[in-house]
């Protein structure tokens, strides 16, 4: 880090919307010595960096410094390590490995996955530098970088993309110290052994940032939903003597849940199949991404999906009989009892239009607008035993929110607002198709 003039220091804290996974195993967390987690400031720096590379990137070497394969270039800012409140609650989320070239799960392929339970808290500080000509820019954008980390445009850790590491900044302060001033530069090092808490005495606060406008260009999708038919996405739990074998997934605070990992798998899987149909099976990995190969890196997606909590929920348990795979016949005194879920629910998935060209944002919106579509009219099926018809949702209404245009497409009525909208964007598919 560099020293000049200006000392920008900023307190904060944050709050866990989502669950958190930093580590460097799928089945470890990064924690402190006294079961504390940890968010390491060289984590929260690359996210804020990567932020700012795509927003401002003619901004980014001033602040952040040059990247180790470039010149040196020393970095005006310091991110301090993050540290949980209190010895942090964890969720344990099972996980399936995907064939994909089959799109089918991969034989041993099921795993646990590991995560800091939402609703955790930690308190964080950053501390930046500059001379009197970067002064105003260099705050500018930090602001914009709390406004995009408070609105979940910037995410930490793993499985951004599937809900996880979205916080909000419940507190936030600051403060500029004149280092040409004795008297100020004194008060800055007898600061830094004050704590990480931001409080109320000290600095200003500084909550207007977080109104700022930061956001990239998104299209929102919003489906309101009921659970049409009885639903089982196993969780981990352990069956206890009289319990169902198996039971729907929960978070740490006791609510059913639908993860977003589940509901963008099924959504992509489907997306596939309307692509290849228009002849744009490219679009698939544009919109979802894919992961590194051989000879080339991986691509991150635009889409972002998040848990939905299942709303009025209902329990219902099912006994069935156990069949044995290898003869295909009932095994002997073996039945399953399993405990399914009804309710209704709100899918959100916001699509990043940053990460497309021009000619591929329509298409996208299009193929999610078609899939949303089959989703609500019970087209799709979620978790386990579609076979003996589970899973299956009823669409109540669709909202798309892109810029100013809004869709709104009414199931049960059979009604919408702004086809015209859609209709554009189904014909940019239908051209491809034709062309």
């Amino acid at each position: 880090m560099s020293w000049k003039r200006w000392i920008h220091e900023v307190r904060y804290a944050i709050r866990l919307v989502s669950p958190l996974h930093i580590g460097a195993e799928r089945d470890e967390l990064l924690l402190n010595e006294n079961g504390r987690a940890v968010i390491p400031g060289s984590s929260l720096a690359g996210a804020w960096r990567a932020f700012v590379e795509t927003q401002y990137p003619d901004k980014t070497v001033r602040l952040f410094g040059r990247r180790k394969e470039e010149e040196t270039g020393m970095s005006d800012l310091f991110v301090h390590d993050l540290v949980s409140e209190r010895v942090a609650a964890f969720e344990e989320r099972p996980a399936v490995r995907i064939d994909g070239a089959f799109g089918t799960a991969d034989d041993k392929g099921k795993f646990d996955r590991y995560y800091v339970a939402a609703d955790e808290r930690f308190n964080g500080k950053v501390v930046w530098t500059a001379d009197d000509e970067e002064r105003d820019d260099h705050r500018e954008l930090m602001i914009r970088v709390f406004s995009a980390w408070h609105h979940g445009f910037i995410r930490l850790g793993q499985h951004k993309s599937t809900g996880a590491g979205r916080v909000e900044i419940t507190a936030i302060r600051h403060r500029v110290y004149d280092c040409w001033d004795p008297n100020q530069y004194f008060e800055f090092l007898l600061d830094r052994e004050s704590g990480e808490q931001p409080p109320e005495t000290w600095g200003e606060d500084a909550s207007e940032w977080l109104s700022a406008s930061s956001a990239p260009t998104i299209c929102q999708f919003r489906l309101s939903a009921e659970l049409d038919s009885a639903l089982l996405i196993r969780g981990n739990s352990v069956s206890k003597s009289g319990e169902p074998d198996a039971v729907h997934i929960r978070n740490v605070s006791g609510r059913y849940i639908i993860p977003g990992s589940s509901w963008k798998g099924v959504l992509r899987h489907h997306v596939e199949k309307i692509a290849r149909y228009y002849g744009v099976p490219e679009m698939v990995e544009r919109i979802f991404g894919h992961a590194a190969r051989k000879q080339s890196e991986g691509q991150a997606g635009g889409v972002i999906t998040s848990d939905a909590l299942i709303e009025n929920a209902k329990e219902a348990d099912y006994t069935g009989i156990r069949i044995d795979r290898l003869t295909g016949g009932v095994m002997s005194a073996m039945l399953k009892k399993e405990r399914t879920v009804r309710g209704s629910v709100e899918l959100e998935l916001d699509l990043r239009l940053d990460r497309l060209s021009d000619d591929q944002i329509p298409m996208a919106k299009g193929l999610l607008l078609l899939a949303f579509r089959d989703l609500a009219e019970q087209g799709l099926t979620l978790g386990s035993g579609y076979a003996s018809g589970r899973g299956r949702i009823r669409g109540m209404h669709l909202t798309v929110q892109d810029g100013s245009d809004r869709i709104v497409i009414h199931y049960e009525k059979e009604q919408a607002e702004n086809l015209e909208t859609a209709n554009g964007w189904i014909s940019a598919l239908a051209r491809r198709r034709t062309g």
